[in-house]
């Protein structure tokens, strides 16, 4: 939950955080804060995020294969591979 706001200037941007003044406004908040904190390590310790598989390059066979299918001149780019 964030409660910032955005100022614009000509020249540049700034952020800022205004802290409320009630303190049951700020109390709420710490304990929505809390709330949200306690159920992402909840979920990251017993279920786990996905995490993004590891990517294999392709090979130079491969390469080769796909420049000649896009009818690109191998003789000229074969510095590259």
């Amino acid at each position: 939950m964030f409660v910032g706001h955005l100022i614009v200037t000509r020249h540049c941007v700034e952020f800022s955080y205004r802290i409320p003044d009630r303190q049951s406004t700020r109390i709420k908040q710490r304990q929505q804060y809390n709330w949200e904190v306690a159920l992402l390590s909840g979920i990251a310790k017993h279920i786990g995020f996905p995490a993004a598989p590891d990517v294999v390059g392709a090979s130079e066979e491969e390469i080769v294969d796909d420049l000649e299918s896009m009818g690109v001149s191998i003789g000229a780019l074969r510095f590259w591979l």
